[in-house]
């Protein structure tokens, strides 16, 4: 299985440039299984105000016509992908999370996180409407499985010892660990050590997504026994493909 972890630029509050994008890297990249974008990549992840009457007409249902637009690109290009949004959810009024989602290369909605850790939202600023989802779920594409856990979720010890029992137990394939990070280019030359260092003791290799931004430089990795085994630096806008 052929997957492609994707440094691209997004921007803030700017939904439909960031579809471009994925429409785009979708287009050029078919030989790719899978496409894995970073955190929030979808509304870019400063899109949100913490005022919730604003960010409820910002996030989108796993249902939305954004949505049902990526389903259609990836049926169209035969390949799956993976990206990052804020999610409301059917709820009366809606919580919003930080989700990642999945479609299949068939355009199925396949698989939908919600972030764990709360470090994605100003909690000192935001109502009790502004959500983690205390679950992992396992997942599984081109007969291949899967977690994917976002940002500050595997610096979390209780998520990251669920982590390794959880991929041992079920004999997962990879990880999934789309990030939003803005150290410096020179920072990430050295602080990358410490995130493979973070999750040398999954067994699977863990496959890290950072995107651009104004404040970010991407970057992406993937990481295994607490090595580096690969990753296009930070401040390259490209593609770093790996198989599975």
């Amino acid at each position: 299985m052929k997957i492609g972890l994707v440094s691209e630029k997004f921007i803030d509050g700017e939904i439909l440039n960031n579809l471009f994008i994925i429409e785009k890297r979708l287009k050029e990249n078919i030989d790719c299984d899978l496409l894995l974008f970073g955190e929030a990549f979808l509304h870019g992840f400063d899109a949100l105000s913490w005022e919730y009457k604003k960010d409820i007409e910002i996030a989108i249902t796993s249902d939305s016509n954004e949505i049902q637009k990526i389903q259609q690109l990836a049926k169209e290009n035969s390949t799956a992908v993976g990206f990052g949004y804020f999610e409301q959810d059917n709820n009366d009024p809606p919580n919003i999370y930080c989700s990642y989602a999945i479609i299949d290369k068939n355009g199925k909605l396949i698989f939908n996180y919600r972030r764990m850790s709360k470090g994605w939202k100003e909690f000192t600023k935001t109502c009790d409407k502004y959500k983690e989802e205390n679950k992992i779920t396992i997942g599984e594409i081109e007969g291949k499985k899967f977690l994917c856990f976002i940002c500050g979720d595997l610096w979390d010890d209780n998520i990251l010892n669920n982590a390794k029992l959880i991929t041992k137990k079920h004999n997962c394939d990879f990880i999934i660990w789309p990030n939003c990070l803005d150290y410096s280019i020179e920072q990430w030359k050295t602080e990358i050590n410490d995130y493979a260092q973070r999750v040398k003791n999954i067994k699977p290799p863990t496959l890290l997504i950072n995107s651009h931004s104004e404040t970010a430089n991407g970057g992406v990795a993937v990481f295994k026994n607490g090595k580096t085994l690969s990753q296009l630096k930070m401040g390259k806008i490209d593609i770093l493909t790996t198989k599975i």
